[in-house]
């Protein structure tokens, strides 16, 4: 064999050496990752499940993260089998294991997979987990704030535990008002039903669907205080908000135009009294234009003062069919844009807004 030759099997077999030494590494990452060097086994069978975002051990490992997160350790106890629970006891117990799943960050994925290849399938068809992480952050968090994201999160919390058809942890995930309206819609079992019957690009907006009505109970946690009784109409009821939110943005920026650029020529570069107005200088569309748009009304006001040229303005947009999905918003020239469940009102010397609160915070 020449040299060249030589060189050529020695390149190759220098490669499989590199790659079977990448392989076992990559292996060990993963064990890792999966608890397997924490001594942690499951009680059912030592392989774990494939991981899957739409696969009911996901659901259940969302779960359980959105219980920990939210701190509603009686939901996180409904997620947990007999032998996890001993596993927690034995490391501090529940309100440990929230303090260290606190601590991070809450849209993490490895989370997330790191419970998920734990989950198992009880004899009822339940998806419970059976793994507590021996590897998580020991030391406890010394802020703990509810955040939009923690919303999000107990909102996985019911969607999980319904899809699961875990309804111990779907009824700890619930305020008293949300039980009622369980019990009216037909029960945690149908609205089990729905949820699983639902495509799966619909079942990853179950989320924001609850968490929209996620609030605050007892010590901090965070409770499901909603179930719809129609998921169109609540979809049908973002895409409104997204168009009265869209529509009065887009109005700070045709009111600044119409003003800078003296729009109806009367030399004040005042603001549109009316927002036809605006739509005739095709600055918004005709139907904002016209007041009536996707759900609804919109109006302007002109707040003057003694000077024209220092006067302000507002834009509210009222739901023709008021209901919790779909609030009132208001627009001021400094373009914030406020929220509330009822109308709100702008005094007409300070432009102070009173009865609502900024959107985006």
């Amino acid at each position: 064999m020449n040299a060249s030759g030589k060189s050529h099997w020695a390149g190759l077999a220098l490669l499989v050496v590199v790659g079977g030494g990448l392989t076992a590494a990559w292996a060990i990452h993963r064990a890792a990752q999966t608890g397997d060097d924490a001594g942690a086994e499951p009680a059912q069978s030592s392989e774990a499940p494939p991981f899957s975002r739409d696969s009911p051990a996901t659901f259940a490992a969302r779960g359980l993260f959105s219980a920990l997160r939210a701190r509603n350790l009686d939901a996180a106890r409904a997620f947990l089998t007999p032998t996890a629970l001993e596993r927690v006891e034995a490391e501090g117990g529940l309100a440990a294991l929230s303090e260290a799943a606190c601590l991070l960050d809450a849209t993490t994925v490895d989370a997330i997979e790191l419970y998920a290849s734990w989950a198992l399938r009880g004899e009822d068809g339940v998806t419970r987990i059976d793994w507590t992480a021996k590897s998580l952050p020991a030391e406890p968090g010394s802020d703990w704030r509810i955040t939009k994201s923690d919303r999000e999160w107990a909102g996985w919390g019911l969607a999980s535990a319904l899809f699961g058809r875990n309804f111990a942890a779907a009824s700890a995930s619930l305020t008293p008002s949300g039980q009622q309206r369980v019990e009216a819609a037909g029960g945690l079992a149908a609205l089990a039903d729905r949820i699983q019957a639902l495509p799966g690009e619909e079942r990853e907006g179950l989320s924001e669907m609850y968490s929209h009505w996620a609030t605050p109970d007892g010590a901090g946690a965070l409770r499901v205080d909603w179930v719809p009784q129609n998921f169109a109409q609540f979809a049908a009821a973002k895409e409104q908000r997204h168009f009265a939110i869209g529509s009065l943005k887009a109005l700070c920026t045709a009111q600044a135009l119409f003003a800078n650029m003296d729009k109806n020529e009367n030399d004040v570069f005042d603001y549109a009294a009316n927002l036809k107005d605006l739509s005739d200088r095709d600055l918004i569309g005709e139907g904002v234009g016209s007041g009536k748009s996707h759900g609804y009304t919109f109006e302007a006001q002109i707040l003057t003062v003694a000077d024209p040229e220092l006067c302000s303005w507002a834009v509210s947009a009222t739901p023709d069919e008021p209901d919790p999905d779909r609030p009132h918003y208001l627009v001021t020239e400094k373009g914030q844009i406020y929220f509330s469940d009822r109308p709100m009102t702008l005094d007409p010397e300070t432009f102070a807004v009173s009865g609502g609160q900024v959107f985006g915070n």
